[in-house]
């Protein structure tokens, strides 16, 4: 039996999965989830699965509303903290201490109570070292010097890491997928998926090429160049597509809505998709594109994007992601060396639509070799529980 803590956002599927996929084999694991997020109350999903599975969910209440940013997460940070504390307390020394999104808060944490975790197993998402400028500060340094692991989602994630913090833990630093159920959920649905239905379900054409830009709703997707360039297509491309940007989570409305304006205003036929897609709708979505089109400025090659290749589309993609897991013979996209270049990309694409998507279907396999279920837990299974990095 092990006492497993993991500190993470209770309201996540991202921790479903990771409970799912890697906890729940040994029925005698004793699970404590220690909940980061502000708002303590779970979602009846998460609450049924959490109460089904016996994982004891820790939360704070009472946390402070204060008007002011820095006084609110100050307040939050110490109640939160002497939760965990006594917590800790409570159940004894933990065998494994597992953190998921890798924060300023959880460093702190981590580097305060360290002693009560035998091991202690930083989980880094890509927007966690990617976008991090803090990560050689005491409280991350603390926290990565105590780890067993160091688990990082791809090759360049890791490179960037190690290029952050000096290579000082190299030798801890492991490139591990995150544990999820993507390509057994993506494939379950492909025999059922019907372009014309599900167009129908999301209010997009049935005679158009679908293109799929950006997935998330921040500044980072650099839209308005995206919006610039895709409208120097040449107008008999125009026509064929219809372009619909992915905006359900990240910045506020604001932004959301000065895009929906661009788009209005600009020439290319389209429509902002501002709420929430449920989980088990999303196949549907991926199954009705065509094209997609990521120009993020920084990206950890995301389960959205391998969704999409999943699904067939055909991937248009800045070369400065170094999405090193495709750049081979395994996969078929088409990278640019800036947004700019989108618009004669875009027409090519669309010239030779037909043997495009059929080159494309090799990214189905490449995906599932690199991302199943089966794959994804042996590895956890060969170096977290078991024999250590390589």
């Amino acid at each position: 039996m092990k006492k497993i803590l993991i500190i993470t956002a209770a309201n996540s599927q991202h921790t479903v999965n990771f409970i799912n996929t890697l906890l729940l084999d040994d029925a005698e694991n004793r699970i404590t989830l220690f909940n980061t997020e502000y708002n303590p109350e779970l979602e009846p999903d998460f609450k049924s699965f959490y109460t089904a599975n016996n994982v004891k969910v820790v939360g704070t209440c009472n946390l402070s509303k204060a008007k002011n940013r820095l006084i609110k997460a100050l307040s939050n940070l110490i109640k939160m903290g002497r939760t965990l504390r006594n917590e800790c307390g409570i159940a004894g020394r933990y065998d494994m201490c597992f953190i998921l999104y890798c924060t300023w808060q959880a460093a702190i944490w981590v580097s305060k109570y360290h002693k009560h975790f035998k091991k202690v197993i930083p989980v880094y998402f890509g927007s966690d070292v990617l976008r991090n400028k803090e990560l050689t500060n005491r409280f991350y340094s603390k926290m990565n010097r105590v780890a067993e692991h160091i688990i990082l989602p791809n090759l360049n994630t890791l490179e960037k890491f190690n290029e952050k913090t000096g290579n000082v833990y190299a030798n801890k630093s492991c490139v591990i997928q995150y544990p999820k159920k993507m390509v057994a959920n993506m494939l379950g649905y492909q025999p059922f998926s019907n372009k014309e239905r599900d167009r129908a379900f999301f209010d997009l054409p049935p005679d158009k090429v679908i293109v799929l830009c950006g997935h998330t709703a921040t500044a980072a997707e650099q839209y308005e160049a995206m919006i610039d360039a895709l409208s120097k297509c040449r107008n008999d491309v125009l026509d064929k597509c219809y372009f619909v940007f992915m905006m359900t989570y990240g910045d506020g409305i604001e932004y959301k809505n000065k895009i929906e304006n661009l788009l209005t205003e600009s020439k290319l036929n389209g429509k902002v998709i501002k709420k929430r897609i449920k989980y088990e709708d999303m196949p549907k979505l991926h199954y009705t594109c065509d094209v997609h089109i990521t120009t993020i400025r920084t990206d950890a090659l995301s389960c959205f994007l391998q969704e999409e290749l999943l699904a067939g589309n055909i991937l248009i993609y800045g070369k400065w992601l170094n999405y090193y897991e495709i750049e081979n013979d395994s996969f078929f996209a088409f990278p640019i060396n800036s947004v700019a270049e989108l618009s004669d990309t875009l027409n090519n694409v669309i010239d030779k639509l037909d043997e495009n998507i059929e080159k494309a279907k090799i990214n189905i396999k490449g995906i599932t070799e690199l991302a199943s279920e089966e794959a994804i837990r042996g590895e956890w299974n060969r170096v977290v529980f078991q024999n250590g990095c390589k």
